[in-house]
């Protein structure tokens, strides 16, 4: 086997193994080049979706994990007391984000009675 064959297998591997090691994070703010739009549950219950729903939205502006500041309320309990839910059933979020990030806007929704 060659000596660039060795440093390209090496390279793969490395490769390989750090990939598994990034599928580890988890999170609601997926990075995008130019514009991304993401919708997605965070939390379901096992009560029937209700008729009421909340919502509360922050907006971050930075680059990419690193905000320069971020505004708003993204509790779930803000969003529940927007809309005037005591029981809650289901537990959304919306993201919006332009240009790797650099303005982000996150939106919980919560459905209940």
């Amino acid at each position: 086997m060659g000596k660039n064959m060795k440093k390209m297998l090496r390279l793969s591997l490395l490769i390989g193994i750090c990939s598994l090691f990034a599928a580890c994070v988890s999170s609601p703010l997926p990075l995008s080049m130019v514009y991304g739009n993401n919708k997605g549950s965070l939390h379901v219950f096992p009560n029937k979706i209700g008729k009421k729903v909340g919502k509360t939205c922050s907006l971050m502006v930075g680059l990419s994990y690193l905000p320069f500041f971020i505004i708003g309320d993204n509790s779930v309990k803000t969003a529940a007391d927007n809309g005037g839910i005591t029981q809650i059933s289901l537990v959304d979020f919306e993201q919006e984000n332009f240009l790797f990030s650099v303005y982000s806007k996150t939106c919980i929704i919560v459905y209940g009675e």
